[in-house]
Formats: C-alpha cells, sequence, structure tokens
C-alpha cells in the first residue's frame, strides 16, 4: 500500500498517480508508466548533454595536445631570440622568459 499524501507530491515532476483501495491492482500499471517516462526523460535529458557537448567542441576544438603547445612554445620563444639551453635553464628561468613573451605580446597588442 503506498504513502497516500505523498502520492500529490509526484504531480509536481508530472506523474498523477491515484490510489484506490478498491482497486489496487491499477496502482502497479501507473508505476510502470512513470518508470517509462522517467526513463524517456533521462535518454533526452543525455541528447540534449551530448549536443551541448558537441557545441561546444566546434566552439574551441582541441587541436593540438599539452606537450605539442610546449614545444611550440619554446620553439617561438626560441624564434623571438630568448636563449634556452636544456642543460643550464632551470624551471624559473623558463617561467620568466614565457611571462615576459606573454607581457611583450600583450604590450604589441595594445598599440594596436
Amino acid at each position: 500500500m503506498p504513502y497516500i499524501p505523498h502520492l500529490y507530491d509526484m504531480a509536481e515532476y508530472g506523474h498523477n498517480l491515484t490510489w484506490n483501495p478498491d482497486e489496487p491492482e491499477m496502482f502497479l500499471p501507473q508505476l510502470i508508466r512513470m518508470e517509462q517516462k522517467e526513463k524517456r526523460n533521462y535518454v533526452q535529458i543525455k541528447e540534449l548533454e551530448k549536443e551541448l557537448e558537441d557545441m561546444k567542441q566546434a566552439e574551441n576544438p582541441e587541436t593540438t595536445s599539452a606537450r605539442n603547445s610546449f614545444v611550440i612554445m619554446l620553439n617561438v620563444l626560441g624564434k623571438e631570440g630568448y636563449k634556452i639551453d636544456k642543460d643550464k635553464t632551470d624551471m624559473e628561468e623558463l617561467a620568466l622568459m614565457i611571462k615576459q613573451h606573454g607581457d611583450d605580446v600583450a604590450a604589441m597588442q595594445n598599440q594596436s
């Protein structure tokens, strides 16, 4: 037997369950319909999430991996005149070079 006061709470979610003590066998089909409706809603939500993810991918495609972008950044710094020696340059110096290069690019964009 269902807990009658909370059957009306289900209407908030679009399910109209009724309990008739004279016909208890009619309650189970209502629960089955509710479960099928929820499965359909779940599938619709998953489709919408996939569509949203596809839209995000279209806006920001990931064309390079983190390693590739790091190598590209090192090559750009080398072409810009920064001396990067793999044996002598430590991470702090490399970070300062990257920051300086970023500041230079920002200054050039501000001048334009």
